[in-house]
């Protein structure tokens, strides 16, 4: 009705329709978009001609008809699984959808991609009723896709390929999983056409390769004719044509490749099914072989370029020449391997370089002349040198380089080539030759220790460009640094101190273990070498300095200056410049040596007759010296046989008393009281023989573990007595301190030594006290790390000078008269401590008295108690028989009857022969003998003994003390020994015995 009101007629609106209808078939007929309109109710289809087309259906198939899924069967296997998920997303509901995706044709087999879109509408109630679509056949725009992708990704694959080899295998593996093959690979045609070589192939499936030599007989007349042609050869199943194959092949693709209208390699793509080759796929083979020709020539091309540059390359690095070709309009170019070495740049693996590299490692002094003189040669064009320096980039370092290039092409387009020497050395050489003319000619005639070595400064610090130059005399007596001269720029005071010694001492830094071997110091930055970051601030605080040489002048194997330059920057010192501040060094050293030879010849002739009253004084002083020794060496040996006499005096008194003290001890009170107290006299006795010994040198230390506190207590009335009414004397030693390892004599006799040291230094009178601290790692270089006690002995004596100080602790140096003083007391305390692991120090000034400090390493053990007097007897012995030998018939008396007392049975000898003879026919368990007897002593006897009674203990007793010949290694007894004594003594050589 509306039509009708607005004019249109029935028939009008139908046969509007009809043209509409036919316009829209005509449309779809040209654009070949196939269509159909599925009732979902009802299930009745329509399908357009186009629609039967582009599915591969017959022609004359019906257009309408009831909906069927029989078209998912036309759907490819690999996407009907994707296919059927959006079919049921599609038809759940009213919407709009675009899919692409594959079919097969039925009718050809071919695949096909079609691009479906259509709408689903629905009713009211949002039910699908009706689906509209159309579709069309998009194979060749994915194709094309497809066919774009691969060729990206292939010359990605063939750019990436260093060889021939590897852009062959690479393109054929690219080809073969594209396409699906079962095998793929590219042989080359020899020469004279007789044979096929496949250098390199790919399978799928881990299958063996096919790759070697085939002759092209193979191929058959007909194959090999088309491919001449450059005509590939496609069959889709072999088996009907020729047969079953070796490998198993059914279809085969061979893609020829052709220069210049000859055959020279094949592309062949075989698999083990029948298989029809499209279009596509032998579009794709062809660009794949054009591909794989190309990248081969291209890749053998980039090889012989390599091995020719390569051989260039070793040929000029023999030379040691750098080689550079730049574009002077691009800026760019190649640099050799050498030449980027010469300045210090890292070379890439491709030696490209440019003209802005160069120009920024030209030395900042040389830049402007050099970026000119370059800029001029090559507007002018032909050869060019040049001169300069560069700063290496990776090292800092300054060289010199020797340019010859040539500027070839037109002005548009110009190229510089050439080589670049180093002529670094030669360059240093000359400079070194200049200025080490200018040392000598100063030098020359110079008769100014100081003049001279200051002007030498001046130079050296001007012509290195360092801030400081100086020489340093050292005195290795007293290890002591003094600055002779030197020069600076800078302000500091302090800017010519140098630090040259060990870590303690006057002398102390980094460089003494170089210097005192004749070694050259380089130190390039303090602030990161090792041996000097950890005091870095220290070091630049105390001079200044971040880099130094320092440089030995010797003197007999000594070293005897040393000539130092500091700068405030750190800095990389060239090898020529450390050769130079040598030959600088040894220059001056030689001349400073001739002035100080003719200043002393001058100042001995002027001072010979005072030399020789010197000399003369200096020989009697050591006559005397020797003097003394020789009275001392003879006071020891009159001193060690006194003591042995007197030991023999008292072993017989000691026995006796020890003997009366067993057997009345419990029967009179008083009388046992009395016998102590000889007893005790005899041990003093003893410890009285034992301090001579000491002074004389006799004594073997033996060093134990000993409480100070109960020492310095036991020492207390003796060093009273010693010092004197006028002395006040005060001990500080806490009991709770640890052991101090010493010899318990030795340090006594050291500790009386000081405290007389010590009264004799306070004549009116004064303070002497004597204190026990303990100390852990004391900052001493003489004292090894750990934990020890210090003994300080203080007086408020008149004290010692500076000289007096320093000759304290020498032999022989004493300040007392000659019949007072040996000048030997301090010296023993000194040795006493370096034998026991201490040290010795002396602190003293005129009128402030004097301070000893006595180091001694701490024990670990605990003290060493003090043996009780006397000594108990071990448990009780059996019985043996005894041969006691002593030539002293008191003394053999006397141990003979301690031996009874003790139950053993006793034979005497009064020498070794009667000992021997006695041996001879009689058994005994044990040989007691002394050791110093006429004839034969006591070694010789025990080992005569031993030869006869090989199981017979052996026991040495002997008031000698020092080494025993032939008796080094037999148990002794000391003289004086107590009843208990020998018998612990006894039980211990019968233990041995076993």
């Amino acid at each position: 009705m509306r039509e009708a009101e607005q004019g249109f007629a029935p028939d009008d609106l139908l046969a509007a329709l009809r043209q509409s209808e036919e316009r829209l078939r005509l449309i779809q007929a040209a654009a070949r978009i196939g269509s159909f309109d599925w009732d979902m109710t009802s299930g009745r289809i329509h399908r357009s001609p186009e629609y039967l087309e582009i599915q591969g259906l017959p022609a004359d198939a019906p257009l309408t008809g009831v909906y069927a899924d029989t078209w998912l069967e036309r759907v490819h296997p690999d996407d009907r699984a994707q296919v059927l998920a959006w079919s049921s997303e599609d038809f759940a509901a009213p919407c709009d959808f675009a899919r692409e995706y594959r079919i097969v044709r039925p009718d050809t087999g071919e695949t096909r991609w079609i691009n479906s879109r259509g709408r689903v509408e629905g009713d009211t109630k949002g039910q699908p009723t009706r689906m509209v679509c159309a579709q069309t056949d998009i194979t060749d725009r994915k194709l094309g896709e497809l066919r774009s992708r691969y060729m990206a990704e292939l010359a990605e694959l063939l750019r990436q390929s260093q060889s021939p080899r590897a852009a062959m295998h690479s393109a054929c593996a690219h080809l073969g999983g594209y396409l699906g093959a079962t095998f793929v690979g590219f042989g080359e045609i020899a020469e004279g056409m007789t044979h096929v070589e496949v250098v390199t192939d790919w399978a799928s499936g881990g299958k063996p390769s096919r790759a070697g030599r085939y002759p092209l007989d193979l191929f058959g007349e007909e194959v090999l004719g088309r491919l001449k042609c450059g005509e590939p050869f496609a069959l889709d199943d072999l088996v009907p044509w020729v047969g079953p194959q070796p490998y198993g092949t059914r279809a085969v693709l061979e893609i020829p490749v052709l220069r210049a209208g000859d055959l020279i390699a094949v592309l062949a793509i075989f698999q083990d099914e029948p298989r029809h080759w499209t279009d596509h796929e032998i579009g794709i083979a062809r660009l794949t072989a054009e591909r794989i020709d190309e990248a081969v020539r291209r890749a053998r091309a980039e090889e012989a370029l390599r091995q020719s540059e390569e051989r260039m390359r070793l040929a000029i690095a023999g030379t040691g020449l750098g080689y550079y070709d730049l574009d002077l309009q691009t800026g760019e170019g190649i640099w050799s391997d050498t030449a980027f070495n010469m300045l210090g740049l890292p070379a890439g693996s491709d030696q490209r370089a440019s003209v802005a590299m160069w120009v920024s490692t030209l030395h900042p002094d040389d830049r402007e002349a050099v970026a000119a003189a370059h800029a001029k040669a090559a507007e002018r064009g032909g050869p060019w040198e040049l001169e300069h320096r560069v700063v290496q980039r990776s090292t800092g370092a300054t060289r010199w380089l020797h340019t010859f290039g040539q500027f070839i092409g037109a002005p548009g387009s110009r190229r510089s080539v050439g080589v670049v020497v180093d002529v670094t050395d030669r360059k240093e050489a000359e400079l070194r030759r200049a200025i080490l003319l200018r040392v000598s000619d100063r030098l020359r005639g110079a008769t100014d220790v100081q003049a001279a070595t200051n002007d030498i400064a001046e130079m050296l610090a001007r012509e290195l460009a360092v801030d400081t130059v100086g020489f340093v005399q050292i005195d290795p007596q007293r290890m002591q640094a003094t600055i002779l001269s030197g020069f600076t720029t800078r302000e500091r005071p302090d800017s010519l101190s140098v630090e040259i010694g060990p870590e303690r001492g006057p002398l102390r830094g980094a460089s003494v273990l170089d210097l005192a071997h004749g070694r050259t110091f380089r130190l390039a930055d303090a602030a990161t070498d090792p041996r000097t970051r950890d005091k870095a601030s220290e070091i630049e605080a105390a001079s200044g300095a971040m880099a130094a040489i320092h440089v030995p002048m010797m003197r007999e194997g000594g070293i005897g200056a040393v000539l130092f330059l500091h700068s405030a920057e750190p800095r990389d010192w060239t090898d020529a410049e450390v050769r130079l501040v040598e030959e600088v060094a040894a220059r001056t050293w030689e001349a400073v040596e001739r002035i100080r030879a003719e200043i002393a010849v001058r100042e001995t002739n002027r001072n010979l007759a005072e030399q020789v009253a010197v000399a003369v004084a200096e020989r009697e002083s050591a006559l005397a010296q020797l003097h003394q020794a020789q009275k001392l060496e003879t006071i020891g040996q009159l001193t060690g046989g006194i003591a042995h006499d007197f030991n023999n005096l008292l072993t017989p008194i000691t026995g006796a008393l020890d003997l009366i003290r067993h057997r009345v001890a419990d029967q009179d009170a008083r009388l046992a009281k009395l016998v102590d107290g000889a007893l005790q006299s005899a041990d003093r006795a003893r410890v009285l023989v034992q301090r001579l010994l000491s002074f004389a040198r006799r004594q073997p230390l033996q060093p134990v573990a000993i409480n100070l506190a109960e020492l310095l207590d036991g020492m207390r009335d003796l060093i009273a007595s010693s010092a004197g009414r006028g002395i006040e004397l005060c001990i500080d030693a806490p009991s709770a301190l640890p052991p101090a390892i010493a010899d318990p004599n030795q340090l006594e006799l050291a500790i009386l030594n000081l405290c007389v040291n010590a009264r004799d230094a306070m004549p009116q009178g004064g303070q002497l006290a004597i204190r026990v601290v303990g100390e852990t790692d004391p900052e001493r270089a003489d004292l090894a790390p750990g934990d020890y006690l210090r003994i300080s002995v203080q007086d408020s004596g008149i004290g010692m000078d500076e000289e007096t100080l320093r000759l304290a602790v020498e032999p022989f140096f004493s300040t007392k008269p000659k019949e007072r003083g040996t000048g030997l007391g301090l010296s023993m305390v000194h040795g006493l401590a370096g034998q026991l692991g201490g040290a010795l120090a002396i602190d003293s000034a005129p009128g402030k008295g004097t301070c000893v400090d006595l180091w001694l390493p701490a024990a670990a053990a605990p003290a060493i108690a003090k043996a009780p007097s006397p000594v108990e007897a071990v448990d009780a012995l059996p019985s043996l028989k005894v041969l006691l030998v002593d030539d002293e018939e008191l003394v053999r008396s006397g141990t003979a009857e301690m031996l009874r007392d003790l139950g053993h049975e006793v034979d005497e000898a009064a020498s070794g022969r009667e000992a021997l003879a006695r041996l001879d026919g009689t058994r005994y368990d044990a040989l007691v003998t002394d050791y110093m007897m006429p004839g034969m002593d006591g070694g010789q006897l025990a080992a005569r003994a031993r030869e006869i009674a090989p199981e017979m203990a052996v026991l040495l007793i002997t008031g000698f003390i020092g080494s025993a010949e032939h008796a080094e290694h037999l148990p002794r007894l000391a003289k004086p020994f107590a009843r208990g004594e020998l018998s612990n003594a006894l039980a211990k050589v019968m233990a041995m015995a076993g």
